[in-house]
């Protein structure tokens, strides 16, 4: 009996720890799966709330879509009307440079007439020998001739050259006082006779001087070349030609110096 004891006390011995064994390596296991779930728990709240953001991103996504494709529709429709203004407003310019462009011929027409009147008033002749007339009174080049003559030629001159500029639209450089014989011309600061009677030489050179300024003048703003030495009255006749007013003259025997 005592050996059988023994022997059954080995039995449990032995079978006890072999479940021994086994219950830890179970629970081992166990606490490994468990961390595993764990883990993986873990990972599917990520993924969950990574989830969660990106259709909060995509919401907002599709909103500023929105927004953008309002925006861009607005944007269309502002630039069709501002095409169909551009268009009413280009349309408009066309017709009111064609009205310019009449009203322009009108004028110019308008100017030569009336520049065509004023030569047939006050008709200047150069001949061949380079000498000019007005209204068939001659001029000479430095002015000596009695005063009569000089006088009136000037003032013949003095009016020309005043209603050209008028016609023209072009301010002259220094004030014409026209007074037929007793013309002047006035600068900032003096009044020059345009007749030599009673008058210093020096007074009655410097307002021809001064004169023939105002002529050089009307030739520069309308981009007319001359020469600085050629006679008063031949540039005002230069002038007269490359406006065109002398085109519908025939047979004068009209010749710039």
């Amino acid at each position: 009996n005592a050996q059988s004891d023994r022997v059954s006390k080995l039995d449990n011995d032995i079978v006890n720890g072999t479940l021994g064994d086994e219950k830890s390596t179970y629970e081992k296991r166990l606490r490994e799966e468990t961390e595993v779930v764990k883990a993986l728990r873990k990972e599917m709240l990520l993924l969950e709330e990574t989830f969660r953001q990106e259709e909060i991103g995509l919401e907002m996504d599709q909103k500023n879509l929105k927004r953008e494709m309002a925006e861009l529709r607005q944007l269309i429709n502002n630039t069709q009307d501002v095409e169909r203004q551009t268009s009413i407003i280009q349309t408009k310019i066309e017709a009111e440079l064609e009205n310019l462009q009449d009203s322009t011929f009108l004028l110019k027409s308008r100017q030569l007439k009336l520049l065509h009147d004023l030569t047939k008033i006050y008709p200047i002749a150069c001949l061949s020998n380079h000498r000019c007339l007005i209204r068939n009174i001659e001029l000479p080049h430095d002015m000596n001739a009695n005063d009569e003559q000089i006088s009136s030629g000037l003032g013949y001159l003095v009016h020309l050259v005043y209603m050209t500029s008028k016609y023209l639209m072009i301010p002259l450089r220094y004030n014409l006082i026209c007074n037929g014989s007793r013309s002047a011309v006035q600068d900032s600061s003096h009044v020059y006779p345009l007749f030599k009677l009673n008058m210093e030489r020096d007074m009655f050179d410097n307002g021809v001087m001064l004169l023939e300024r105002d002529v050089e003048c009307l030739l520069k703003k309308r981009g007319i070349k001359f020469k600085k030495k050629m006679h008063i009255l031949a540039k005002v006749d230069r002038l007269f030609q490359e406006l065109g007013v002398y085109k519908d003259d025939v047979g004068d025997g009209k010749k710039g110096s």
